[in-house]
């Protein structure tokens, strides 16, 4: 094997995403569902999801584009294969 640097391939490192600004109280929220939630594996988190959904949708106040928003907001917290696997679920929600 060759040390030669034609033999290397460059990628440039992928940009860093500017995290968004989240008040006290969303933050304290959003501690208090993940607390709430970490434990649950996969399955349990899609039935509570679509339990949600559900009620959301028979009372009227299921905000697609608000949870769209969400997710994407929570983007530069996620790791890519959660947030690509998030954005299924939501294609599969609407």
């Amino acid at each position: 094997m060759s040390k030669n640097f034609a033999d290397f391939k460059y990628t440039k490192p992928a940009k860093e995403q500017p995290k968004p600004k989240i008040s006290q109280d969303e933050q304290e929220q959003i501690k208090k569902t993940y607390d709430a939630l970490k434990d649950m594996d996969s399955d349990a988190l899609a039935k509570r999801l679509a339990q949600e959904v559900g009620k959301q949708k028979s009372e009227g106040n299921f905000d697609y584009d608000m949870l769209k928003s969400s997710v994407e907001s929570m983007k530069p917290f996620l790791p890519l294969q959660t947030y690509e696997n998030l954005k299924k679920l939501l294609e599969n929600i609407r």
